[in-house]
Order: structure tokens, then C-alpha cells, then sequence
């Protein structure tokens, strides 16, 4: 009932020790914000739901829409739930010891948790139900985020990382992943920035590149466009199989929209699940929070493959995606890839799990 619930058993197992009078309210017609009696106060809290109906977010209601709009709406949840956690358990040692295992530092007025100044948790509710100026910068693989008022100052501390932020493992992000894909249908777009033609360098006829970032070795973010006097747009053509290869995994065109993926999601190890979703709808549903690399794996006459890097920067961690082909069936009338899709590799792994598939897999299947 929990996973059918709740979005992952982080989330499950927080709302479990909220007072059952909280959980009440929240249960009632799917209530989004409330008040609970926590560490001896009546504190804000919100939920929000996802389009399964489960819950997706539990923690203090501390940030507005405007918040989300400028800083990442994950790292603004985790802040609100990490807090909400720390008021529930309400246990300096218990604290301590879990922020320790997740690398989470937590100061108040510069002075940490079981310190003379800031001995109990509860110390940070008078700067929370209050107005408080907020900054969140990320140096690194590190995250400092600083509430403060004319009551004090809370500074959090915390890696970057997808596991911390989202409170989800490698499998429930798998999971949620293939649910969102395999459910979506015409995903709305996200736009991206058309170069303007002083910024292309020359490529071939009229054919002009806009040159990228590299991620690892050959996989960059280099795209290429057809230009006329009057247009840019992303190349799709018979004549060069190629590049039009390289377009459709950087960015949402046209003719992603004909193009079928047939996926093998590994998951969780040796969990594997087969769908089909479409091109567009997959690089539009990550669009927002990735970037995109792709590099040419290999290319002959009968085939085509290659490696799409999906980055996310702020939660530093990659989804992979190792694609097959071969040109007549890509700019055929039913153009269809093959797929192998891997979730949530921590970016600093991503040498080894190169390494490792160069090894094992010289065939490139």
C-alpha cells in the first residue's frame, strides 16, 4: 500500500511519524498545507501529490512559487523536508548521526546541532515561522543554503548529490523514471535557444555547426543547423545521416516526433523492462534539468550507435543512453532506435562505467 502511496519509502516512512491529527488533516480530500503540533510548536506543513495521486513531497511549507521559479524545486524540497525530519525526530544524537551518514551539515548562528547556543533542534522554529531572507549557492559537489531573520540564521550544508536531494536509491528513481516514460504523451516541449547565425561556424554547403561542450572525450553537445537567408533549423536530412543522428538526442525537432525508441531500462541490478516511448516526449521530459551530450559510437554502412550522456549539474549524476540503428530505417517512413537506458550513475562514475563497457562489450550491441 506504502509504494502505491507514496513516491519512495523516504517519504513513506517521514509521514509515518507525523501526529496522527497532521496525517488526518492530510488524508482529508487531499489537503496540501496544515498546521502540526511539532517539538512543541503548531508548525506549517505542506504535502504535494503527483499525477498518480501519490505523494511526492512532504516537509515544512517554508518557500513560495517564486522560490521554485528561481532556485531548483528539488533542493528547495529536500530543505523542506530535511528540516521537517530533523523537527519529528526531535533527538540531537539521532540527528547528528543521520545527517552524518548523508554528509548534511546544520548550524544555527554558526553553531552546530548539540552546541552550546543551538543544544536542541527546536532552536531553528523561531527563524522558520517567520519571514527570512534566503541565498542557495553550490560550490563543487556541495550545496550552502542560509535561512535568516532578525531571530537567527540557519546554515545547511549538503552534498549534491541525486540520493540526498531527492531522498530516493537508484531503484526508486529507476522506477519512477520508467513510470513517467511510459505514461507520457505528447510532453510539452521545452525550448531550446536558437543560435543566431553570426554564432554558427561553417560546416558544409549550407550547413552550419554550432560547436559544444565535450562531456567525455567525443561526446559533446555540438549541434548542426540548415541555413537560409531567412531560417535556422536543426538539420534532419538523407545527406547527412550522421550529424541528423547527432541533432536528435541534443535537442526536441520535428522529426523526433516520428522517431520511436524501443528501450531496455536497467534499473536495479539485473532488473530490465522493455517500453517504447517517443523520441521528443523523452528529450522534452528531461529537458528542463539535464543537459545533452551525444558521441558516435560506431558507424558502417548497415548500422549506426552512440551514447547520450543525460547530465544533470545541480544533483551531479548522469542517466546513459546506448543507441542502435542504421540509416535507411532512420530516415525511413517508420523510423525506429534501439535503446539501452541506464538511471542514476553518480557522475563521478562515469570513467569506470566507460571503461567497463569498453572492455566487455567490444561489439558495441
Amino acid at each position: 500500500m506504502a509504494q502505491s502511496v507514496f513516491a519512495n519509502n523516504r517519504l513513506n516512512e517521514l509521514f509515518s511519524i507525523l501526529p496522527i491529527e497532521c496525517k488526518n488533516s492530510i488524508n482529508q480530500a487531499n489537503n496540501t498545507k496544515c498546521l502540526c503540533k511539532i517539538a512543541g510548536d503548531s508548525i506549517p506543513i505542506k504535502t504535494s501529490f503527483n499525477n498518480e495521486g501519490q505523494i511526492n513531497h512532504v516537509g515544512l511549507d517554508l518557500f513560495s512559487l517564486d522560490n521554485n521559479l528561481i532556485f531548483s524545486p528539488s533542493v528547495i524540497g529536500f530543505i523542506e523536508r530535511s528540516l521537517l525530519e530533523d523537527l519529528l525526530w526531535n533527538n540531537t544524537a539521532y540527528i547528528n548521526k543521520k545527517n552524518k551518514e548523508d554528509r548534511i551539515q546544520l548550524f544555527k548562528n554558526n553553531k552546530a546541532l548539540g552546541e552550546i547556543g543551538f543544544s536542541k533542534i527546536n532552536g531553528i522554529i523561531p527563524i522558520i515561522k517567520n519571514e527570512f531572507a534566503f541565498s542557495l549557492k553550490q560550490e563543487g559537489l556541495e550545496y550552502t543554503a542560509v535561512l535568516e531573520n532578525m531571530n537567527g540564521k540557519i546554515t545547511i550544508i549538503f552534498p549534491a548529490t541525486n540520493a540526498v536531494i531527492s531522498g530516493m536509491d537508484k531503484k526508486e528513481y529507476g522506477e519512477q523514471v520508467m513510470a513517467s516514460l511510459k505514461t507520457i504523451k505528447n510532453y510539452a516541449n521545452f525550448i531550446p535557444k536558437t543560435p543566431l547565425k553570426d554564432q554558427l561556424k561553417t560546416y558544409k554547403d549550407d550547413i552550419k555547426v554550432s560547436v559544444g561542450n565535450s562531456y567525455f572525450k567525443s561526446i559533446t553537445s555540438t549541434k548542426y543547423y540548415k541555413v537560409t537567408d531567412v531560417v535556422i533549423e536543426p538539420l534532419f536530412s538523407r545527406e547527412y545521416p550522421l550529424e541528423s543522428f547527432c541533432n536528435i538526442f541534443l535537442m526536441p525537432m520535428e522529426a523526433n516526433k516520428k522517431i520511436q525508441l524501443n528501450i531496455t531500462h536497467k534499473i536495479y541490478g539485473d532488473e530490465k523492462f522493455d517500453y517504447k516511448v517517443n523520441l521528443n516526449d523523452f528529450i522534452s521530459f528531461f529537458g528542463t534539468d539535464f543537459e545533452f551530450y551525444f558521441g558516435i559510437e560506431e558507424k558502417t554502412d548497415e548500422s549506426m550507435s552512440g551514447t547520450l550522456i543525460i547530465f544533470n549539474r545541480k544533483l551531479n549524476f548522469v542517466n546513459l543512453l546506448y543507441v542502435n540503428t542504421n540509416k535507411n530505417t532512420l530516415l525511413g517512413n517508420n523510423p525506429i532506435i534501439n535503446a539501452k537506458l541506464y538511471t542514476n550513475i553518480p557522475s563521478d562514475n562515469i570513467k569506470n562505467l566507460f571503461a567497463d563497457y569498453d572492455s566487455s562489450n567490444t561489439t558495441k550491441k
